[in-house]
């Protein structure tokens, strides 16, 4: 099971339309710009945004662990995205409305309490222009948490598909150069839901600011992540036989039965459900770790994927 579940946690590769968020969020970048601006003398510009995709799990082994971070839902949503300030970023603006002469701000230096109080106006204007670039369906999006670690966001399932989506700013004399790193690290970090991620894109490209999730009826968003949080029997074929009710009333204690099909280089990854048995992908036998243990040979069966909403568990 851990191979299995280690080859659908990997990051994976991001869908167009999730990939041209980065350029479609200009009311963010802007509002980003306003915050970050007057805290560093460096006329500063928009840059292109960087999206992955993976699950939760994944994603978050890739984030900036002592990032401080906001967590944005509403009432029936509470876990729909995490916005995430640079170090750099909340140092600066920290330092700045302190007082503190030396702005200089390092990715290194861990942040306390006090800078998330002093953040929280900049992550308002941030929340301000996201949900104007949603339109009038999230009124009801707010913060509903903020912590100086990613790590210590609660009630989010690890297994779930997310969309973390870095908007930077870089130095203006630098815009349409070749992409390098910057010396000091100015961005914010979304980490959207699948619901959030599919909702914004219907949004910048219709225009229509309906959400994705449709709050007169949640029942559909509930019921995904309830499937997706359930459990299945994951089972190892070796081959399966045809045999009468007869011959099975006859079976004995240390019977031979022969399987001449069988082969530990081809095994069936499959799951049980009230449909039947459904094959997940063809694995070889192998050892891991002192333990017997399965590879998988190709990817997960697209047709379990694309109806993984219509499941009947058993």
């Amino acid at each position: 099971m851990s191979i299995l579940t280690k080859k659908i946690s990997a990051v994976t590769t991001v869908a167009e339309s999730y990939a041209a968020l980065g350029g479609q969020l200009d009311v963010v970048k802007k509002a980003l710009l306003e915050v970050a601006q007057p805290f560093t003398e460096t006329v500063l510009g928009e840059g292109g945004g960087v999206a992955v995709s993976g699950t939760y799990k994944a994603i978050l082994e890739n984030s900036d662990a002592g990032a401080p971070c906001f967590v944005l839902g509403t009432e029936n949503f509470p876990n729909l995205a995490v916005l995430q300030f640079s170090r750099p970023l909340a140092q600066m603006t920290c330092k700045k409305k302190l007082g503190t002469k030396d702005a200089k701000a390092s990715d290194t230096v861990a942040l306390e309490l006090l800078d998330l109080i002093l953040m929280q106006s900049a992550a308002d204007k941030i929340l301000e222009a996201l949900k104007a670039s949603l339109g009038s369906e999230v009124a009801d999006l707010k913060y509903r948490g903020r912590h100086l670690s990613i790590e210590d966001v609660t009630d989010i399932d690890e297994r779930e598909k997310w969309l973390q989506l870095t908007l930077p700013l870089i130095p203006k004399e630098d815009l349409g150069k070749k992409a390098k790193k910057t010396a000091v690290d100015i961005s914010i970090t979304f980490l959207f839901s699948a619901l959030m991620a599919d909702t914004l894109v219907k949004a910048v490209n219709e225009g229509a600011g309906d959400l994705v999730i449709d709050r007169a009826n949640p029942w559909s968003a509930h019921m995904h992540g309830t499937v997706m949080q359930s459990t299945l029997p994951l089972k190892v074929i070796v081959e399966i036989l045809d045999m009468s009710v007869a011959d099975c009333t006859r079976l004995k204690l240390g019977q031979t039965i022969a399987l001449p099909g069988a082969s530990h280089k081809y095994l069936s990854v499959s799951t049980e459900t009230k449909t039947g048995l459904v094959s997940l992908a063809k694995s070889t036998l192998g050892v891991s770790k002192s333990n017997k243990a399965v590879k998988l040979l190709d990817d997960i069966d697209p047709g379990f994927l694309s109806n993984i909403g219509s499941v009947m568990l058993g």
